[in-house]
C-alpha cells in the first residue's frame, strides 16, 4: 500500500476485506468501483465521517516489470495533484502475483454528472438540495457545476507539472460531492496496464480547444 495523504485512519486490511458484491457501486471497461464505509476515516472535503470510493483495476496476469514503474511513476504524479475540482488519489493498493491494482480516493454522495443527467444510476439517499425536480439538476447548479470541471482541466493543463491530459473527460466521470461541487476523476491511470494481446477498453485523448491556431473552435473559444 502506497499512501498519497498523511494520517489516512485506515489501513490495507480495512479495504481489502470490503472488496465484496455487497459494496460494488460500479463497473466498466477498466474496472470495478466499491464503496468502502470507515466511520474512522474523515472525508476532506466536508470533515465528516464517511467512506472512500475503491477502483479495483484488473490486468489479466502479472505486469511486467517496466509497466509497473510506469505505473507507479504516474501513481505518484497524480497523487501529489491537490485542487478543489480534483479527486484526490488518497493511496494505491498493489498485488504483486495477480498484478490487481486498487485506486482508493474519497467516496463522492452525489455520484457522477451522467446519472444526474440521465436520470440513472443516482446514489441511494444522493441529496436534492440543488434540484429543480427528483433527478433534475436546476440550471445554476448545472453551470456551476461546468465552471468547477473547466478549473479542474485548466489546473492540470497549465497549474501541473508535468502538465497532465485526463485522456478521458466525460460526464460520468464528473463527479459531485455532498453539496454538489465538481470533482474531476479517473485520470487514466487504467491505460497503462492494457496487455498485449487483450481488448483495448481506452478512450481516445482530446486537445484542449484552442491550442490549435487552425482548429474550428479557434474563434470560438477566443470569442
Amino acid at each position: 500500500m502506497t499512501s498519497f495523504q498523511t494520517n489516512l485512519g485506515f489501513g490495507e486490511a480495512d479495504i481489502l476485506r470490503a472488496i465484496t458484491d455487497e459494496n460494488l457501486i460500479g463497473s466498466g471497461g477498466s474496472g470495478r468501483v466499491y464503496r468502502v464505509a470507515l466511520p474512522a476515516y474523515t472525508n476532506r472535503y466536508n470533515g465528516k465521517a464517511g467512506a472512500v470510493a475503491v477502483k479495483k483495476i484488473g490486468s489479466a496476469g502479472k505486469v511486467e516489470e517496466r509497466l509497473e514503474r510506469e505505473f507507479e511513476s504516474e501513481a505518484g504524479i497524480l497523487g501529489g495533484v491537490r485542487h478543489k475540482n480534483i479527486v484526490s488519489l488518497l493511496c494505491c493498493l498493489s498485488h504483486a502475483d495477480s498484478g490487481d491494482k486498487l485506486l482508493v480516493y474519497d467516496h463522492m454522495d452525489n455520484g457522477s454528472l451522467d446519472g444526474w443527467l440521465h436520470r440513472h444510476a443516482l446514489p441511494h439517499g444522493a441529496g436534492h438540495s440543488a434540484s429543480s425536480g427528483e433527478g433534475d439538476l436546476d440550471w445554476p447548479t448545472r453551470i456551476r457545476v461546468a465552471v468547477g470541471a473547466a478549473q479542474g482541466l485548466c489546473y492540470m493543463h497549465h497549474e501541473c507539472s508535468p502538465p497532465i491530459v485526463h485522456r478521458n473527460v466525460k460526464t460520468s466521470n464528473i463527479l459531485l460531492d455532498s453539496e454538489f461541487r465538481t470533482k474531476v476523476a479517473d485520470f487514466g491511470l487504467a491505460t497503462m496496464l492494457v496487455q498485449a494481446g487483450t481488448p483495448d477498453t481506452r478512450s481516445f485523448g482530446y486537445m484542449a480547444p484552442g491550442k490549435e491556431p487552425n482548429h474550428p473552435w479557434s474563434s470560438l473559444v477566443s470569442s
